[in-house]
């Protein structure tokens, strides 16, 4: 009963972690010319469809104003 509680256990595991590296192939990408160049809002670079998740901002290139990453 033990070995095969291991066996049928390691089974679930090799499963589980094919399915899990199978889902990390999934890619979604979009394409660049969809995204303008300039906007006066970070909105306007957002694709329609997608959303914002999260946005940072500081002054990265020590000009004094906020840039948004």
């Amino acid at each position: 009963m033990g070995s095969m509680f291991r066996v049928s256990l390691l089974a679930i595991l090799w499963l589980a972690s094919l399915s899990w590296s199978v889902a990390q192939n999934d890619r979604v990408t979009i394409n660049k010319s969809l995204i303008p160049a300039t906007g006066k809002d970070t909105r306007d670079f957002i694709p329609n469809g997608w959303k914002l998740e999260e946005q940072l901002s500081a002054d990265l290139n020590g000009d004094g104003n906020a840039d948004f990453v």
